[in-house]
């Protein structure tokens, strides 16, 4: 029955709200997933209707923003710490202890495991996982997921086209390879 009111822009915003929140309450969330992207598509403003659960001993800094879950809730586990000009977007997960440095940013959806510390202005792209006891480095962006601890960079460039950039980046990549081969050529 949802599937097929998808298909008639005519539908009023309030009625949306109320059936993607009872097919939430019916545990089918995969529906309710499947319903906001088809509105999405035909143009029609969707009501986040998830809340924000944060757990115990939380600091959030001035100037934070913590959205609420589109349709399942956005979560900060114990012990968080959020510096001042932190986001965090719907539906991403903070792990217990974790904590983040000023102008950090999680997109939606991103999760980041416990015992992390995400330095100043690191930012984390929707739709990833970052596992539990990762470092992130100064204006780090994450762009794909994180599946073994340790400490991570990919800091700044100077300013250049997007073309070079794209260029460079692979080269970067290739450099420890490339010294390698050079060393064992002159030895």
């Amino acid at each position: 029955m949802a599937i097929l009111l998808l298909t008639s822009v005519s539908i009023m915003t309030s009625r949306l709200a109320t059936l993607l929140a009872f097919i939430v309450e019916q545990s089918s969330v995969q529906m309710a997933l499947e319903l906001r992207q088809r509105l999405i598509k035909v143009g029609k403003k969707i009501h986040q209707i998830g809340g924000v659960t944060i757990g115990d001993n939380v600091e959030v800094g001035a100037c934070s923003t913590i959205d609420r879950g589109a349709i399942e809730n956005t979560e900060l586990g114990d012990g968080v710490k959020l510096d001042n000009h932190v986001q965090i977007a719907h539906n991403a997960c903070v792990g217990n202890n974790t904590v983040m440095a000023a102008y950090s940013g999680l997109a939606g959806s991103a999760k980041v495991g416990k015992n992390c510390i995400l330095a100043g202005d690191v930012c984390i792209v929707g739709h990833v996982d970052v596992c539990d006891d990762v470092q992130l480095t100064a204006r780090t962006l994450v762009t794909k997921s994180i599946t073994e601890s340790g400490s991570y960079s990919s800091g700044s460039t100077p300013l250049m086209t997007t073309v070079e950039w794209r260029k460079n980046s692979v080269r970067i990549g290739q450099l420890d390879k490339l010294a390698r081969q050079i060393k064992k050529s002159l030895d």
